[in-house]
């Protein structure tokens, strides 16, 4: 009879967990299934926690809650924001605070409490890295034969695999391309075939993101030396070839500037001039953004989006949760490859929807990114 420990059957569940986010952005699926699958991977979440619950594993649980009364002060906030402006605004719905509720959970959730229960994290990385790797092959043959048992550009010619939208895609690819690379062997070609994944992609702002990433992180516990230094010529003579190819193949698109984000986020800075305090309410962006006569339901900026439904001052305490995130990811040496994937996820922020406590794949990864940097505080992830 097959029988299964208690960490195995959490790392099966995690797994799946994980496998749910990514399909949960197929495209035929998106917008049938989306929220149902979403609630699947809470679902999951929460019975990780409950097997998680043992012994050796609840001190983690209480230094957990013990050491982030910010989380609790975050979520306060937000809940208070959502009362008030339903008050004022009157956009607020039950189901819009029922959604409030469900992000407060995930913040305890995925974001506290599972990133206690990772062990093997290098393991976790390249298993991730593989899978990401598959998609981004078949983003690939799409964007070299026109299509893959029927998935096709979602955006001609730039290429999703088999998700909603290249940037999303595209910012997957970048993550891949970062965790191959903190390997050796065949992640190398790995990393060759997600980086190749995000050129088809067409993704701007995840290449822009990648680029940042690799030059900021260069010297980050690095001795300043000569071979150092002769390295770093060498990465910018590449990364000034690669921007040349990336200019001179159209890759950048100028002729379509910011795609009309510049004209969305002044529309957006003029909505959050009317209420900055406390915003417009958990589901108000479309709705504002519409009725001022945007076409589009996000400032397509995962910050100003927060801003607009929350206000400033839960931003600042929003940011303040990150910001310290990655203060004690570095602090305490967690592997690189997380601190730069958290990183990228949180630059891409600025031009998609990634949120910390969203639980589709690319907020998922960057909760959990930060989590496992938070949660090095108390939990070593070393073994």
């Amino acid at each position: 009879m097959l029988t299964f420990s208690r960490q195995q059957l959490i790392g099966i569940l995690f797994s799946l967990l994980m496998f749910i986010g990514f399909l949960s952005y197929e495209y035929t699926i998106y917008r049938h299934a989306y929220q149902a699958m979403i609630l699947s991977i809470f679902i999951l979440g929460v019975i990780i926690i409950i097997l998680g619950t043992t012994e050796s594993n609840i001190p983690f649980y209480l230094k957990a809650l013990r050491n982030n009364n910010i989380i609790f002060v975050l979520s306060s906030s937000m809940l208070l924001s959502t009362l008030l402006s339903s008050l004022t605004v009157g956009l607020v719905t039950y189901h819009s605070l029922f959604s409030v509720l469900l992000i407060i959970f995930t913040f305890y959730i995925f974001f506290l409490l599972l990133p206690t229960l990772l062990n093997n994290l290098d393991q976790k990385a390249r298993k991730l890295s593989s899978l990401i790797t598959f998609f981004s092959a078949i983003g690939i043959i799409i964007g070299m034969k026109g299509n893959f048992l029927g998935y096709s550009p979602t955006h001609y010619p730039r290429v999703s695999s088999i998700f909603f939208d290249p940037n999303y895609f595209g910012t997957l690819c970048a993550i891949g391309f970062i965790l191959c690379m903190s390997n050796k062997g065949i992640y190398r070609l790995f990393a060759f075939i997600n980086l190749l994944a995000l050129y088809f992609s067409g993704s701007r702002a995840a290449m822009i993101s990648l680029f940042i990433v690799v030059f900021v992180f260069y010297f980050h516990k690095k001795k300043w030396n000569k071979k150092t230094l002769l390295s770093f010529v060498a990465l910018c003579i590449a990364g000034y070839l690669s921007l040349t190819f990336l200019l001179n193949t159209g890759y950048f698109r100028f002729y379509n500037g910011l795609s009309s984000r510049d004209y969305l986020w002044e529309l957006s800075f003029n909505i959050i001039k009317e209420q900055p305090i406390w915003g417009y309410g958990h589901g108000s962006v479309a709705g504002v953004l519409q009725n001022i006569g945007a076409s589009i339901s996000s400032s397509h900026n995962a910050y100003l989006d927060f801003i607009i439904t929350y206000g400033y001052p839960t931003f600042f305490l929003y940011s303040f949760v990150i910001i310290k995130a990655f203060y004690i990811g570095a602090k305490n040496n967690i592997p690189q490859y997380v601190l730069k994937s958290a990183f990228l996820l949180c630059i891409s922020a600025n031009s998609i929807s990634i949120n910390l406590g969203g639980l589709g794949i690319t907020s998922l990864l960057f909760t959990l990114f930060l989590g496992i940097c938070n949660a090095s505080n108390y939990k070593s992830f070393s073994e």
